[in-house]
C-alpha cells in the first residue's frame, strides 16, 4: 500500500480494566502502522487509567484522556473525535480484540470504493476465555444495511471505519442516545452523503457479557429511546425507516 494514510482509533475506556491489556495488544500488533489511538477514560473507578498512562509511556501513538466526571458514552466519543488528526476513523471497545489485519482491510477497502464512506465487518462473539460463541452474518451491500438499521442489527458499531473527507466537517459528532442507537442515528447520517458497507470477513472479537457501556438492543428499557428516533430518523434522513420495523421493535420488547 503506497498511499498511507493516518487512521485515528477512537477507544472510549470506562472500567475496562479485565480486558484492556488484551485490547490495547491487539491494536499495537496491528499490520498497519500509521495509526494513533485516542482513548479517554471515562471516570473509571479501576486501574484503567493507569493501564493507559502506562501504555502511552511505552507507545507515545497512544494520546490518553480522562473525564473529570462520568459523563457518558456520547459524550467521551465526542471528546475522542474532537482530538483525532486522520483522516479515517476505527472505533474500538476495550473489552474486544482486533484481527492482526483489521486496519488494513477496511482503509484497502475504502481506498478502493470512493464512494464509501463507512466500513464495518462481521464479528465473532466471545465468552470471557475467548471461545467463540457465535459469528455474525450481517449484510454487505449499502442498501441492505441502511433500510434494516432500526429493525434489526445489520453492522456492529465497534468494527466500523470512517472516511471523514466524504463527509460534512461537522458530521461526525453523537447525539445523546444511548447504545446502540447513537451508532444507528451517525450512521443514518453518514447514509444521507456516503455508503455505508461491511466486508463479508469477521475482523473483530466481541466479548458477549459485557458491562460498563455496552447494553443490548433487546433490554425493554431501550423501547421509549427506539421509538424517539424512529420518528427522529422518519423526520431529518433521506432513508426511511419502515413502520414494520416499529411495530417489530416494540411488540418484540413486551
Amino acid at each position: 500500500m503506497k498511499n498511507k494514510p493516518l487512521i485515528s482509533i477512537v477507544l472510549p475506556v470506562c472500567d475496562a480494566e479485565k480486558y484492556l491489556r488484551d485490547c490495547v495488544r491487539t491494536i499495537k500488533r496491528q499490520s498497519y502502522k500509521n495509526f494513533e489511538v485516542i482513548a479517554v477514560d471515562d471516570a473509571s473507578k479501576d486501574r484503567s487509567y493507569h493501564m493507559l498512562k502506562q501504555t502511552r509511556k511505552r507507545d507515545k501513538r497512544f494520546r490518553v484522556y480522562k473525564n473529570k466526571n462520568r459523563y457518558g458514552l456520547s459524550i467521551t466519543l465526542n471528546r475522542a473525535l474532537r482530538r483525532a488528526k486522520g483522516d479515517y476513523i476505527a472505533f474500538m471497545d476495550p473489552n474486544s480484540k482486533n484481527y492482526y489485519h483489521r486496519l488494513k482491510s477496511q482503509l484497502s477497502y475504502l481506498l478502493e470504493n470512493p464512494k464509501v464512506g463507512a466500513v464495518g465487518a462481521q464479528r465473532k462473539l466471545i465468552k470471557s476465555k475467548s471461545r467463540v460463541v457465535s459469528e455474525s452474518n450481517f449484510p454487505t451491500e449499502h442498501e441492505d444495511i441502511q433500510k434494516n438499521l432500526l429493525s434489526s442489527e445489520t453492522i456492529q458499531p465497534e468494527t466500523l471505519m470512517i472516511n471523514k473527507t466524504l463527509l460534512p466537517r461537522d458530521l461526525l459528532k453523537f447525539d445523546s442516545e444511548p447504545y446502540p442507537f447513537l451508532y444507528t442515528n451517525l450512521l443514518m447520517k453518514i447514509g444521507n452523503y456516503a455508503k455505508v458497507e461491511n466486508l463479508e470477513r469477521p475482523l473483530l472479537y466481541l466479548r458477549k457479557y459485557r458491562k460498563n457501556y455496552h447494553i443490548d438492543i433487546e433490554n425493554v428499557g431501550k423501547t421509549v429511546e427506539f421509538v424517539k428516533l424512529w420518528f427522529k430518523t422518519r423526520a431529518t434522513h433521506d432513508q426511511k425507516p419502515p413502520i414494520k420495523s416499529l411495530f417489530t421493535q416494540v411488540l418484540g420488547a413486551r
